[in-house]
């Protein structure tokens, strides 16, 4: 073939002709390559001239440009600790690449908590802590930061996990460049931005990215545009920031039509994407201040809707509703929402922010429980019904087939799928009930949750994002008054219709149709009434000993700021405390923290093979300690729990009536109610 090289003893016998005709084809391979070259020439042009062609900017936008530039470097910099930089740049060791941390594992392909990614948050803070003054005259200090930098830049290393190397590594990169300024010169500079620029918008599809993952983007383009001095990137950035403050209905990723928030598909995120989401808008609202580049205030509106009608009601005091948390709860401290507090902080201080009297309030409920909204809400985006005072906090979520319950991605949560079951249930006073329990907790007895018993090893098997096979949830709220269902289908053959009924500080929580069909299991069942830290547990005023203890009356039972009743004396409730320790790296391998504390666990057991078994108990708040000794005094007038209807007829005529199919119930006063199908109906 003629495009195959020429052996050297047939090159030297070519003849003249066949010469001549590879000059010919040479000739008109340059004359179709033109096209292309002067292509390649105008896309070069145009990504020159991207401000005057795509985000043109006027000369006010580039004094602008230029102020937010000096605001955004100080607002990097931080107070100098000469000290605290001079403890990190002990630990480098030199090396032919630059010098590195010999205490960080540099070949950790972890996708989770990546080790060497702790190279350049070092480096960030050392070039902070030794401050500007320090490293614009201190050789040592600058070539000891230089030589750090280098060591990365030499290396370029790389996680398996995408979000390190398109976000975390370029914003760190982009910051370290923008206070580096004019020491970073010819091939470090531009090796610099080559890195920050990996993280762009126009980078590799990141500017059809949604939700949370988008506004990391729109923050790395900033950085950016900062750094290169390149205003237009910051306007693109702006601009794209405001097309994902929407409200969106169906399946689509970002703020829902309830003030929910879904990431990674139909998933509640609240809490953990939605943290992300807001405190990065809030950040970038706060630096744009009063420039131009400013959000308009439609969008700042719904950014402000969102926290009040939204995360205002999955948050407890500085602590986040874990139901909501997906799977940063597997981490250490995942139950913190102060980050919410700080991107509240920042809105308030704009002058076009609305509604700025909720928005106080909402931020100094966070250390003032008596500023907690006093109302039942039901989300039907997430399934999840919340009600809550300055006495309370308490949830409950549903589930359904097309709904992804329960978030284990990258090894994290890996022990979390039944939270995918539905009826899942969070009590809390102070917020902080839950946090960090992961290490000890059994996690086949999630709160609420009626399950199979299952070890740790079982429940890894299931892999990525559980989802339910239950196919009916549903809720509705009223006032302080509301009420859920979710009919269990589990996929071992599990079912049971579960129902929550709530008003003023009571939750009464319904099962009933509890069957297992399949007559090969041999793990034991469970309804878990709570599991959390246990804090002065009793049982009718006697403290609980260590172990078990079988309830069979109506009698209190005791724990933290609530108080338990077991209204059904189908089946015995069984109470424990028991001392246990763990470490998060059950749920999390990236995790290191581990944990010893007594744990208090109430639950009914239905063992392996029930057959249209039952539950019915209530919880109520009880911060002031002063809970009636006895069910008969909770001011339930009737409760109704079987396989067609759950209702709950409280002593004052407020009634929570589910249905589970088609019928028809009669109140005690004698109304009939009727439905056509699945639903929650208030009276």
């Amino acid at each position: 073939m003629d495009d195959e090289p020429m052996k050297k003893e047939e090159m030297n016998g070519r003849s003249p002709l066949l010469e001549t005709s590879r000059a010919r084809r040479a000739i008109l391979a340059i004359a179709l390559l033109m096209p292309v070259l002067v292509l390649n020439a105008g896309f070069t042009i145009l990504l020159n001239n991207w401000e005057d062609l795509h985000f043109p900017m006027s000369e006010e936008e580039k004094i602008d440009f230029t102020l937010f530039s000096m605001r955004y470097e100080q607002e990097i910099w931080g107070e100098p600790n000469i000290t605290a930089a001079n403890s990190i740049a002990a630990k480098l060791t030199p090396s032919s690449q630059g010098l590195y941390f010999s205490d960080l594992d540099y070949d950790d392909e972890s996708r989770a908590n990546w080790n060497p990614w702790l190279h350049l948050g070092r480096l960030l803070l050392m070039i902070k802590y030794y401050g500007k003054d320090v490293l614009a005259l201190d050789h040592d200090a600058l070539t000891m930061v230089l030589g750090t930098l280098d060591y990365w830049l030499n290396r370029d290393l790389q996680s398996l996990n995408w979000w390190y190397n398109r976000i975390a590594v370029p914003q760190h990169i982009g910051d370290i460049g923008i206070l580096l300024g004019d020491h970073l010169t010819g091939n470090r500079h531009d090796k610099v931005e080559d890195l920050a620029r990996r993280g762009i918008l126009i980078t590799g599809g990141l500017n059809k990215m949604t939700g949370a993952n988008l506004i990391d983007a729109v923050e790395t383009t900033i950085k950016y545009a900062v750094l290169t001095g390149k205003g237009y990137f910051l306007k693109m950035a702006v601009a794209r920031a405001e097309e994902e403050i929407i409200i969106t209905g169906g399946s689509t990723q970002g703020i829902k039509q309830d003030y929910t928030f879904y990431q990674h598909g139909v998933q509640q995120a609240i809490t953990s994407y939605g943290v992300v989401y807001t405190s990065g808008l809030a950040e970038l609202a706060g630096i744009l201040g009063n420039s131009t580049f400013q959000f308009s205030e439609e969008k700042i509106g719904i950014l402000v809707d969102f926290m009040l009608h939204g995360q205002r009601y999955a948050i407890r005091g500085n602590w986040s509703n874990y139901l909501g948390n997906g799977r940063s709860f597997s981490r250490a401290n995942g139950n913190n929402a102060r980050s919410i507090k700080s991107a509240v902080a920042t809105l308030l201080e704009l002058e076009k922010t609305p509604k700025k009297g909720e928005l106080q309030e909402f931020h100094d409920s966070f250390d003032n429980l008596s500023l907690a909204l006093n109302e039942s809400k039901y989300f039907p985006f997430s399934y999840t019904l919340v009600t809550m005072s300055p006495t309370h906090y308490m949830a409950a979520k549903g589930a359904f087939d097309g709904f992804i319950n329960s978030e284990m991605v990258n090894s994290e949560n890996r022990l979390g799928k039944n939270l995918g079951y539905g009826g899942v249930t969070t009590y809390q006073f102070t917020g902080a009930e839950y946090n960090d329990i992961s290490a000890i907790m059994d996690f086949s007895m999630w709160p609420g949750t009626t399950a199979f018993h299952e070890t740790d090893e079982v429940l890894a098997e299931h892999g990525n994002r559980y989802r339910s096979t239950t196919t009916h949830s549903g809720g509705a709220a009223e006032g302080v008054v509301g009420g859920l269902y979710v009919d269990i289908e589990n996929e071992g053959g599990l079912y049971s219709r579960q129902a929550y009924a709530c008003y003023r500080g009571l939750m009464v929580c319904l099962g009933t149709a509890i069957t297992c069909t399949d007559p090969q299991n041999i793990n034991g069942i469970f309804t878990t009434v709570n599991q959390v830290f246990a804090e002065n547990a009793s049982s009718n005023g006697v403290e609980l000993e260590p172990g078990t203890t079988v309830i069979n009356s109506t009698s209190v039972v005791s724990n933290g700021a609530f108080a338990y009743y077991h209204l059904d004396g189908t089946h015995d409730l069984t109470a424990s405390v028991t001392n246990e320790s763990g470490s998060l790296a059950r749920n999390n391998p990236s995790q290191t923290m581990t944990l010893t504390d007594e744990v208090f666990k109430l639950y009914y057991a239905f063992g392996p093979q029930p057959v249209n078994e039952s539950f019915a108990y209530a919880v109520l708040a009880n911060v002031d300690g002063d809970a009636p000794a006895n069910a008969s005094n909770l001011g339930i007038a009737k409760i109704t729990n079987t396989d067609s209807v759950q209702a709950v007829e409280f002593s004052d005529g407020t009634t929570v009536v589910i249905f589970h199919e088609m019928g028809t119930h009669v109140l005690l006063n004698g109304t009939e109610v009727s439905a056509t199908t699945h639903c929650v109906k208030i009276y």
